[in-house]
Parts: structure tokens; sequence; C-alpha cells
């Protein structure tokens, strides 16, 4: 179960405590590696500046996963019949970008382990509750 069926099981009233203390909770999957997720995450995890260097390389890598995962749509739509369809012969283009987005996902992991590493306990509780799956590679 996710954050908006638990909190939606919750009942409004606990919707709007967890998004008050947790902002991000409220963001869906559309929004992830968007500019405006990205400052508001850094935000509530209050990012230090010997904490930058990680957080550089795990933006890096949320961002060029979020760019793989449109590359995946982008083919399927072209294969199963969009504006200019590929054939169906050459759905190698699809499992390219797949094998690309795949190892987008891998880097975004260590990425992010790397990051969670050097988050102090309290940011560590910030970004368990704040980051979705797809955030942190999984």
């Amino acid at each position: 179960m996710n954050r908006r069926s638990l909190l939606a099981c919750a009942g409004p009233g606990a919707a709007l405590l967890a998004f008050a203390a947790f902002p991000g909770a409220a963001f869906g999957q559309s929004d992830l590696g968007s500019p405006q997720r990205i400052r508001q995450v850094k935000a509530a995890l209050a990012v230090t500046p010997s904490q930058e260097g990680p957080w550089s390389d795990y933006v890096e890598a949320l961002t060029a996963y979020r760019a793989a995962v449109r590359e995946v749509r982008a083919a399927e739509i072209d294969l199963m019949g969009g504006a200019q369809a590929i054939d169906g012969a050459n759905d190698a283009v699809l499992q390219e970008r797949q094998s690309e987005r795949i190892k987008a996902k891998a880097a975004l992991k260590a990425s992010y382990e790397t990051f969670y590493g050097v988050l102090d306990p309290a940011q560590q509780r910030i970004a368990d509750a704040t980051l979705t799956a797809g955030e942190c590679g999984r």
C-alpha cells in the first residue's frame, strides 16, 4: 500500500497533518526528479555543505533515470502505433531503452545509498518519510 492509500484510509485530517510534516508526501510519480521536487526535498532534508557532493550525484542520477523512463515510454508509444510507429520487428529500440532505464535505475539506487549514508539520523527519517521508492531507485 502506498502513502496516498494510507492517507486516504486515515482520513483528511491525517492527510493534512502528513502534508504539513512532510510536504513531499503529496507528490506523485509524475513529479519524480522535477526541479520543484528536487528543491523541496533538499529544503526538507536541510542538506549541509558537506553533503552537497553526494546530493549532487544523487540529483544527477535521478535526472538521468527520469529521462530514461521517458525514453522507454516514448518507445512504447512508437511501438504501439504512435504518430510514427516502428514496426514490431524493430522492438530492439524499446529493448535498448529498457536496458538503459535499468542501468539508470541501478545508478540511482547506488547514488541514493551513498547520499543516504551521509545523512544524520533525523535527515534519514525525513528521507524515509518523504522520498518515493522511485526516487530511491527501488
